[in-house]
């Protein structure tokens, strides 16, 4: 979270000027650790549900197996740093 960026974007838009120690960012936090562990959940049923119709598709004779790697793996090789 950069709380530069955001202190700007408010104003810009607001005209109204918060402090960095405005507990505000307290709530800009909170709100991102339930939106990642939101999205995470959301992945890993993605992910399940893409692997469970894989299967349905091969025993149906219409996919090959499976290459190494899934897309949660490839999700998570390119999300892994944190975007403070």
């Amino acid at each position: 979270m950069d709380q530069q960026k955001l202190r700007s974007l408010v104003f810009e838009k607001t005209g109204v000027k918060i402090d960095l120690d405005d507990p505000v960012f307290a709530l800009v936090a909170l709100n991102e650790a339930v939106l990642e562990e939101t999205v995470e959940r959301h992945v890993a049923r993605i992910d399940a549900a893409s692997q469970e119709l894989a299967q349905q598709a091969r025993l149906a004779g219409g996919v090959a197996a499976p290459s190494h790697g899934s897309h949660r793996a490839s999700h998570e090789a390119t999300h892994d740093a944190p975007a403070h």
